[in-house]
């Protein structure tokens, strides 16, 4: 009964660390890009960047719990990470924001 109390709790630990990790860094590089892909002056797409950012990263924590395997949870948020940061950079660069 310890040696599975022992595994939930570094479950929970491993979950929790990669869903508020991962989970940040992926609402932070969508939230870029998404001010980087919305059509409005900068203030404006910077701060619906950033609000838009706090749902995503919410789904990010919700969907880290509710998949079966951490591998699954490591390697969807690290993948999603990847292609926001591409597209930020793509967009970053089509734009040629100083």
């Amino acid at each position: 009964m310890a040696e599975r109390a022992q595994h939930s709790r570094w479950y929970v630990t491993g979950r929790s660390l990669a869903a508020i990790l991962l989970g940040y860094v992926f609402a932070s590089t969508a939230g870029l890009a998404l001010a980087l892909a919305l059509p409005a002056d900068r203030l404006t797409a910077v701060a619906t960047g950033s609000l838009l950012s706090f749902l995503l990263w919410g789904g990010a924590i919700m969907w880290a719990f509710a998949v079966q395997r951490t591998r699954t949870v490591m390697l969807g948020l690290g993948s999603a990470i990847l292609a926001t940061a591409l597209l930020a950079w793509g967009l970053y660069l089509l734009k040629g924001v100083p």
